[in-house]
Parts: structure tokens; sequence; C-alpha cells
């Protein structure tokens, strides 16, 4: 799996520090809306601790990146 944007934003392929500075890059890409707007835009749902998926999806989160890492791995 490539070091893409997809993948590193479940944090599959690179650690949350790279997540971080990947995610609004590939927001504004696929949005159009301005980079640092979107960096913005994510510092405000982390300060608000919101998520992209309910709570209860996390768990399903979870075993999805743990497969696609041991699949990088392999």
């Amino acid at each position: 799996m490539s070091n893409g944007s997809q993948c590193c934003a479940i944090e599959v392929c690179c650690d949350a520090a790279a997540q971080r500075q990947k995610l609004p890059k590939a927001i504004a890409k696929f949005t159009g809306a301005d980079e640092e707007y979107c960096a913005k835009f994510l510092d405000w749902m982390a300060h608000e601790d919101l998520v992209f998926a309910p709570k209860s999806f996390s768990a399903v989160i979870a075993d999805i990146v743990a497969v696609a890492k041991k699949h990088h791995e392999a």
C-alpha cells in the first residue's frame, strides 16, 4: 500500500502526526476548499472531540485498520 492520503487518513501507512499533516491537503483537494481552512476545521473537530464516524463505529474502524496494517506489513 502506498503512503497516499487514503491509507494515511485512517493511520494505516503513517502515524498520527503524518496523518494530521496530510488530511487537510486531501480534504482540500477533494472539496476544492482552502487547505488552511481545512486544517482549522480539523483543529475545531479535535477540540470539540468530534470524529468522522459515531463512537460506536470506532471498534469496526480499529478492526479494519488492524487488517490493513497486517496486509501492509506482509
